[in-house]
């Protein structure tokens, strides 16, 4: 096995300095600042990202504040400015490899192992990363396997990306350990068609069965009812997340709007999974229903959004308070399930610093990228001329970036000094030289 767990495990233990962290506000980041929490009680979230906010949870000014943004770990992100992070997103197609301005320490699997094309990318969640390497800070049960299923679509990923799923779990998730042994067990749930023929646990082994997962066929199949236990227990975790977020939850995944370049919204899915989820009598009728009927509803719902929702559309905000609520109820949810106690503690401060939108560029072939002024340039020379603070390559002709603005503007100095500390460490060295 490689040092893929291990070069995780070094920068959470030994380069971060464990006191700030900065996330999303969906599934994942916040699965991922748990966890990191159960191993450093004194850490504390300071903020939350979302591509044109960074929201401050901390009452502090705004010259510390910056500071502190800096030296933090921005987990489930993939930014510049010398900021550590580990992320999974694409950062690299045929560009410059290491990016400029990204901390050389960072983590991100597609760098690691020098992924440049989208269907080859990291299938899975950042918290799927962070648990493999702290698998001693958590237990499975039916919650984290559902939950960790849903952080960013990694269900409905091994649906339609089966073979690049099963490559990754066979290249960083050490056979017999918790992650893997998960992906084993739930390549049987999500997949678009359930195997004919039973395993050899089930009492009508041998036998071919109906491909039909309603409850009377599932009734007559041990497998298969187990099967559709893990799809009920994914769906009815979707309709928590709704009921706990009635307001800010995000019903939609981003996924098509990037790729249309509209913010335009799906309708949400709630009531179609709520009739699913309603068919709880057993009945001589087969109802029909395949594996891809639940599975196609899995997309989305992963967790907040600066906003609230009004008949399906989405409003500016009308009180923070209404978003800390949900989003403190969200925190506390997910921390029990981790956990497996309760939490006390309540997020009360928020302030929201504008960065930049993000957008969707295009760019013609590899390496070539076209600024604001019509010139082509490649991809450092973009990162300058544009200020980029994030980004993500989303095919192999486009890049959803974020402009460098707001609070974060102001920190070019810091930043400078902070690259100046790494350049001279010998961990920097270090990693040069690996790289």
């Amino acid at each position: 096995m490689n040092d893929f767990l291990p070069s995780i495990r070094h920068v959470v233990e030994n380069v971060w300095d464990h006191q700030y962290v900065v996330c999303g506000q969906d599934c994942d980041s916040l699965a991922c600042y748990i966890l990191l929490k159960l191993k450093y009680p004194h850490c504390q979230l300071i903020g939350l990202y979302d591509c044109e906010y960074v929201v401050q949870l901390i009452p502090d000014n705004e010259e510390s504040f910056q500071k502190k943004l800096y030296s933090a770990l921005w987990v489930d992100q993939d930014v510049l400015n010398g900021i550590l992070c580990v992320g999974n997103h694409l950062c690299t197609t045929l560009c410059t490899v290491p990016v400029k301005l990204r901390n050389p320490q960072s983590f991100n699997p597609n760098d690691f192992f020098g992924v440049k094309r989208q269907q080859d990318k990291f299938p899975y969640s950042t918290a799927f990363m962070l648990f493999a390497a702290f698998e001693n800070l958590w237990e499975r049960s039916a919650e984290i396997d559902t939950l960790l299923m849903h952080a960013d679509s990694a269900g409905e990923n091994m649906c339609n990306y089966s073979i690049n799923c099963n490559d990754w779990k066979n290249r960083v998730f050490p056979v017999g350990s918790k992650i893997h042994t998960l992906i084993e067990e739930m390549q049987k749930v999500y997949v678009k068609n359930w195997s004919h023929t039973c395993d050899s646990y089930c009492p009508t082994k041998k036998q071919t069965v109906s491909a039909c997962i309603c409850n009377h066929c599932s009734d007559l199949c041990l497998v298969r009812k187990e099967q559709r236990k893990q799809l009920r227990h994914h769906l009815e975790f979707m309709v928590s997340l709704s009921n706990i977020m009635p307001h800010c939850f995000d019903p939609t995944s981003r996924k098509d709007a990037d790729i249309n370049g509209t913010d335009q919204q799906k309708t949400p899915k709630i009531d179609s999974i709520g009739t699913l989820l309603s068919e709880n009598k057993r009945t001589n009728t087969c109802k029909d229903k395949k594996a891809q009927e639940y599975i196609e509803l899995l997309g989305g719902f992963q967790g907040l959004k600066f906003a609230v929702r009004d008949k399906g559309k989405f409003q500016p905000p009308f009180d923070y308070e209404d978003y800390l609520s949900e989003f403190n109820q969200f925190y506390a949810y997910l921390y029990r399930i981790i956990a497996r106690v309760e939490t006390s503690h309540q997020f009360t401060f928020f302030k929201k610093h504008y960065v930049a939108p993000a957008k969707a560029v295009n760019f013609d072939g590899a390496k070539l990228f076209r600024n604001d002024a019509g010139d082509y340039v490649n991809f450092d020379q973009l990162i300058d001329d544009l200020q980029l603070f994030s980004y993500v390559f989303l095919n192999a002709k486009m890049v959803r970036h974020t402009r460098n603005g707001g609070i974060m503007n102001q920190a070019y100095p810091f930043f400078e000094s902070h690259m100046k500390t790494l350049r001279e460490s010998s961990s920097y060295a270090k990693t040069m030289v690996k790289q």
